[in-house]
């Protein structure tokens, strides 16, 4: 199950790299537009996340931490029987990995969200090319990048990222730490907080305002 995400990945990558090739191969004309711009960065996003979660899968989970396989395996590993297969990392390899999941995840899914708000507004509100490029596209590319590092970099700050070693074998923001055999995850308890905000108004948020 460790190596599932690979061939996915491969697709995800070619697609991405194709989208780049395309915008980059005319880009005096196409970086000219806004959405090319916003495809271009959403396109090396995805190409940096599919890369680093292809490459990182499995590895940068702490060595001993315990396999899990059953029902809730995706989203907490549990003390079970046996070391997760492909476990070589640290707890800083850890970190970084989750801090790196934050972030791409976070990048990618606010390029995307942010197309339907440039869509939202050149056919429903009619906005100019040039308003847009000047006053929303520069706070587009703050939220899709800027802030998600900040709070990758704050989940690593505060300590709360854990091991996430079920099928993806990755390490990240686990919501409940119940799923652990001692109701405790590593990286705190401030943990619900943090993804409630994170994920519930963040994104939720961004897609119903849209």
């Amino acid at each position: 199950l460790t190596f599932l995400p690979i061939l996915p990945g491969i697709l995800s990558l070619a697609g991405s790299l194709s989208v780049i090739y395309v915008i980059l191969k005319d880009r005096r004309k196409k970086l000219k537009m806004v959405y090319q711009r916003l495809m271009l960065g959403m396109s090396v996003m995805d190409v940096i996340a599919t890369g680093g979660v292809t490459i990182m899968n499995g590895w940068a989970i702490p060595v001993g931490t315990e396999g899990f396989s059953g029902r809730d395996s995706w989203t907490a590993t549990p003390q079970g029987t046996s070391e997760y297969y492909g476990a070589r990392g640290t707890v800083t390899t850890c970190n970084f990995a989750g801090m790196f999941l934050v972030f791409v995840n976070g990048s990618t899914g606010t390029y995307s969200l942010m197309l339907s708000f440039y869509y939202l507004l050149v056919l429903r509100y009619d906005m100019g090319e040039r308003w847009i490029a000047r006053y929303v596209e520069p706070a587009i590319h703050v939220l899709a990048l800027l802030l998600p590092f900040i709070l990758g970099a704050s989940a690593w700050h505060y300590e709360l990222l854990n091991p996430m070693a079920g099928w993806h074998g990755w390490c990240g923001l686990v919501y409940d730490c119940s799923k652990y055999a001692d109701g405790v995850c590593d990286g705190g308890e401030q943990i619900r907080i943090y993804t409630t905000i994170t994920y519930w108004v963040w994104f939720l948020g961004g897609w119903a305002l849209i």
